[in-house]
């Protein structure tokens, strides 16, 4: 509520304090868009859905037709370059179910100029959850690396050694794999890697049937 009154203030001391709230959003929207995001949207929900996303500040529901960056299929992905301006970093995003919108989820999120950013929608349990964190390609000759996010705290093993413990919706740190074919493993289960490329970076969105969604970082 403090960056909504703020905006109240803005457009008071601009000779705007009696607009209504959809005036308010549009003087926020109209404003000159200094920065710019690079998001990759991923859809690791059991179904179709839209994502949405405008200036924390504004007062209207993200949940607009115009503030839609992408519709997605279960188990897919989509990148779309963000325009914002420099007073507004804090952002708030939406998903909800493309079909019915009986399902949805909203979360704030601070945005970096210039920044690589992912916004994963994935199940928890018949819920949904949004995790939004920075993209960090680490490529490296003969290796496949991965960060895995998990819809539940996994045990992670590469060549049948544990290696790790992911805590459910928080990204893991990379993961080294040398082997394509049965060398990781998720909560017991083996991962096929050999659509990916060696030298490459990978998030692996997993829940407790293995890999749901494979992307590039």
């Amino acid at each position: 509520m403090r960056v909504k009154q703020s905006a109240l203030l803005l457009l008071a001391a601009l000779g705007m304090g009696a607009c209504s709230s959809d005036q308010v959003d549009k003087a926020i929207d109209d404003r000159p868009k200094n920065r710019d995001t690079t998001i990759t949207f991923v859809n690791a929900l059991n179904d179709d859905a839209g994502f949405y996303l405008h200036p924390h500040a504004m007062f209207g529901d993200v949940f607009r037709d115009k503030y839609k960056a992408v519709d997605l299929l279960s188990e897919d992905y989509g990148s779309y370059l963000y325009g914002w301006n420099k007073d507004y970093a804090k952002t708030t995003f939406g998903v909800r179910n493309k079909n019915s919108n009986n399902k949805s989820r909203k979360l704030d999120a601070h945005l970096a100029d210039g920044g690589r950013t992912w916004v994963v929608a994935w199940m928890n349990g018949s819920n949904y959850e949004l995790s939004v964190f920075d993209k960090s390609p680490r490529n490296r000759a003969d290796i496949i690396s991965v960060r895995v996010l998990a819809n539940a705290d996994m045990d992670v093993a590469v060549d049948g050694k544990h290696i790790s413990r992911v805590k459910s919706g928080k990204v893991s740190t990379h993961i080294s794999v040398e082997q394509c074919n049965g060398t990781l493993s998720i909560a017991n289960r083996a991962i096929n890697l050999c659509q990916q490329e060696y030298g490459r970076s990978y998030l692996l969105v997993a829940d407790s049937d293995g890999a749901r969604v494979i992307v590039e970082e």
